[in-house]
């Protein structure tokens, strides 16, 4: 069973010269995976999204633009990052409990998922996801 000690924050390599930035994402070779699915958010300052957790997808977070706090929990531990750079991917295994909080105006989160969209993978209360972690362990 995954915990927050699962949770990877992968820097991407960033080739910069005069006109700009180019970052890429080679599925296979940074992030070990086969995307399946993506999807953009954008949000306002202070909202807060995401509020579940999956049985078996897993995602990674990039923030595009602007700044995301994302927190992450176990049912027993927590942690927090902060992605405001573009390069950065947060890699959060499935049975993770997810929020991200949108710190800025016009912030852009790029989420990549591993499977397709299923309802039934989703667990949308906090206390089912405690309830669900302690049976499967």
């Amino acid at each position: 069973m995954n915990s927050v000690e699962n949770i990877i924050l992968i820097n991407l390599k960033k080739h910069t010269n005069k006109t700009g930035n180019l970052i890429s994402i080679d599925y296979e070779k940074d992030l070990n995976c086969n995307i399946k699915r993506s999807f953009i958010v954008n949000s306002s300052k202070n909202i807060i999204r995401g509020r579940h957790a999956h049985k078996k997808l897993n995602q990674f977070l990039v923030c595009l633009n602007g700044k995301c706090e994302i927190t992450c929990k176990d049912g027993t531990k927590e942690k927090l990052f902060i992605l405001n750079n573009s390069n950065e991917v947060l890699f959060v295994p499935n049975q993770i409990w997810a929020e991200q909080k949108y710190l800025s105006n016009n912030s852009v989160l790029l989420v990549l998922c591993d499977d397709i969209y299923l309802e039934s993978d989703y667990i949308r209360d906090y206390k089912l996801f405690k309830e669900y972690r302690n049976k499967v362990l």
